[in-house]
């Protein structure tokens, strides 16, 4: 799934890409994927949510932003959202604003829905909005195995570990064994060693939030994906902007989902990750 922040443009380009890889063999490039084809029929069902939030996604009436360098203001605006005089809110101050004040006269950018909920934030135990209700209630009929949250605001492309069940913490290790791994083969990481980006111990750790939220909901490994940015550049490890092509963007998001339903296939799922437990 991807779009649960609006502004949040390179999961949604990437999903909507791989939507036309699983039809024609071929991204909306006209690249092919045989590799993606080839997996992607070896499993029982995949379901694809390009745009969780569309409030956020309409509230951002963009389909690309003019690269800015490391200059990362008018992203970080359009997406966390800032004051009139253009004063951005920035992460994690977002997080804050839950529910977003729309009488406070300032821009709410695409982080909320309309009623001013980040859905990565939500009530979950509580009164959880329409978005996370229909999450829930697909999660609880399909019972996924994994879910990839697609979000963006990485240097590059990251897998982070959520706040999941311990049991599946082998399961999450490999999966991002895999995933950045063929990131780095790939030139899609800092380095192209695979032993040194698909290193475990370098997920970010996340909080609790819409990931845990699923993981309890109904026994999927669900994980955050942090993507670069296409508008703006963070800094690499040598200080220098990392500098991602729309190009080298889409083939990163691709990549992911290869890899990850490679992981699935391989692996066999939540049954044989745990053996003797019953998600």
């Amino acid at each position: 799934m991807a779009g649960v922040h609006g502004a949040e443009f390179e999961g949604i380009v990437g999903m909507v890409n791989l939507i036309s890889v699983i039809e024609t063999g071929k991204d909306l490039r006209g690249k092919e994927w045989s590799e993606i084809s080839a997996v992607a029929a070896q499993l029982d069902r995949l379901i694809l949510i390009p745009i969780v939030n569309p409030d956020g996604r309409i509230r951002v009436p963009l389909r690309m932003e003019e690269y800015r360098g490391t200059d990362h203001t008018v992203a970080e605006y359009l997406n966390t959202g800032g004051k009139p005089d253009g004063t951005i809110t920035g992460w994690p101050q977002v997080k804050e604003f839950i529910p977003f004040d729309f009488t406070s006269g300032n821009f709410p950018g695409g982080y909320p829905n309309d009623a001013g909920i980040n859905i990565q934030h939500d009530d979950f135990f509580g009164k959880r909005q329409p978005e996370t209700q229909a999450l829930f209630n697909l999660t609880e009929r399909e019972r996924p195995d994994l879910i990839l949250n697609m979000h963006t605001g990485a240097t590059y492309m990251i897998i982070h570990r959520p706040f999941i069940e311990p049991a599946l913490n082998p399961a999450l290790e490999q999966l991002f064994r895999c995933v950045q791994t063929g990131l780095a083969l790939h030139g899609l990481q800092n380095t192209n060693d695979p032993k040194i980006e698909g290193d475990p111990g370098r997920a970010p750790l996340s909080v609790f939030n819409l990931d845990g939220a699923l993981n309890l909901h109904c026994g999927a490994l669900s994980v955050v994906v942090e993507s670069p940015c296409h508008g703006y550049s963070m800094k690499n490890s040598n200080g220098d902007a990392a500098m991602h092509t729309p190009e080298m963007l889409l083939d990163a998001q691709l990549i992911c989902h290869q890899e990850a339903m490679k992981f699935l296939v391989e692996t066999g799922g939540r049954s044989g990750w745990t053996p003797g437990r019953k998600p």
